[in-house]
């Protein structure tokens, strides 16, 4: 891997698609099931602000996710070729202030490695720290829940952010320092009537643990996670896993 990174060498999501390309689904775009695709659903909490926040999702060298260990395996993934960032301008529904995204991608195991505020023209905050992972099954709608922002020297309404954010003393940090969590799905999230029937599966998120700074950026981690992400000191681990 590379040790750093231009925003000009991100796989931007295109219009197009195949087993190597990726791309983000627009409201009224068609959505067809193929055998070499994935599709990702993922919503955005109103409470968390206009479509400010967009993820950069990795695509790991591996097909599927490993047997865990308690302690978190870091993302390997080739950050010159298999990163894709979401763009907040393009929803695939808006519904009342519910927005959700759909992404077309080949199938694999991803993990989200940064996060950024109002498109940004850089990578935005590295969750080299600690993330999670989840794998996207071909031929599947792969609920990813909600994916929730937010800006660390402001008040969050989130409830899985609020503790973390609006107290920090450096106030006037320029761009702020941004971070995220998931919401993972649950059976009473419901998918977009245009995609009910697609078979749909809720993405099973695992943690990921440290990779190195390879954007060169300011640093974050997601926070605890219930059953999904924990952290011991400064490592990131599968709680559901016991240590050996």
């Amino acid at each position: 891997m590379k040790a750093a990174i231009a925003l000009v060498s991100i796989l931007m999501l295109s219009s197009q698609t195949s087993a190597e390309e990726a791309r983000q689904v627009r409201q009224g775009q068609p959505v067809a099931v193929t055998s070499d695709l994935a599709y990702l659903l993922f919503r955005e909490d109103p409470r968390q602000g206009p479509g400010d926040f967009e993820y950069v999702l990795a695509r790991e060298l591996q097909k599927t996710i490993l047997p865990l260990d308690h302690v978190a395996a870091p993302p390997q993934f080739d950050a010159q070729a298999s990163l894709i960032r979401t763009d907040a301008r393009y929803p695939y529904v808006n519904d009342a202030g519910q927005k959700s995204y759909l992404l077309a991608v080949p199938p694999g195991v991803y993990s989200i490695v940064a996060v950024t505020y109002k498109r940004m023209p850089a990578i935005g905050t590295c969750l080299c720290m600690g993330t999670v992972r989840f794998e996207a099954r071909a031929g599947m709608l792969n609920d990813l829940g909600y994916l929730l922002g937010a800006i660390e020297d402001k008040p969050s309404r989130l409830p899985e952010l609020a503790s973390y954010t609006g107290s920090l003393d450096w106030t006037h940090t320029t761009p702020a320092l941004a971070l995220m969590t998931v919401r993972p799905s649950t059976d009473e999230m419901g998918a977009p009537s245009s995609l009910r029937t697609l078979p749909r599966t809720r993405a099973k998120y695992a943690a990921a643990g440290k990779f190195p700074n390879y954007f060169r950026t300011m640093i974050n981690r997601v926070p605890p996670i219930a059953g999904v992400l924990a952290y011991e000191g400064d490592r990131a681990i599968n709680p559901q896993v016991p240590e050996r």
